[in-house]
């Protein structure tokens, strides 16, 4: 998430490099989900979401000249413990899938793309990718 190059340097030309890897973000997330049922068998989705992230657990490490990373300890950011000044606190995100439905269970596929990066410090655009797989079933 976070690769910033320490300014702590000795006599031989030492370089380090501090890291924080995000473990886990918690918050609230609110969605809009439509589903266009193509067949009996079949439907599509296709949907947004928008995610407020009020806590996240990130990994503090340094990455040595070798390029080895040494964990350090986990820390909790929290909205007045510095969350905003290294994680986005708001996420949006656009989300499509397939639902099958064999009688009473559903079974699924949605893929979630992100609008927004994670970091806000990261030189680099952090979007993560991500998929759910779901079966459920109906009660009526």
């Amino acid at each position: 998430m976070a690769h910033t190059l320490d300014s702590t340097l000795s006599g031989d030309s030492l370089k380090t490099y501090n890291n924080l890897r995000l473990m886990k973000a918690s918050g609230l997330n609110f969605s809009l989900y439509c589903h266009y049922q193509v067949t009996g068998f079949f439907a599509l989705g296709a949907g947004a979401s928008y995610s407020f992230f009020s806590h996240a657990l990130v990994r503090k490490e340094i990455e040595n000249r070798e390029g080895r990373i040494l964990p350090g300890a986990l820390v909790t950011l929290t909205e007045s413990a510095g969350l905003a000044e290294t994680v986005n606190p708001r996420f949006f995100a656009v989300k499509a899938g397939i639902l099958f439905n064999p009688g009473r269970f559903q079974a699924g596929l949605n893929v979630i793309v992100p609008i927004t990066r994670v970091s806000r410090i990261n030189r680099e655009s952090l979007k993560p990718l991500n998929g759910q797989l779901f079966l459920r079933f109906n009660c009526w």
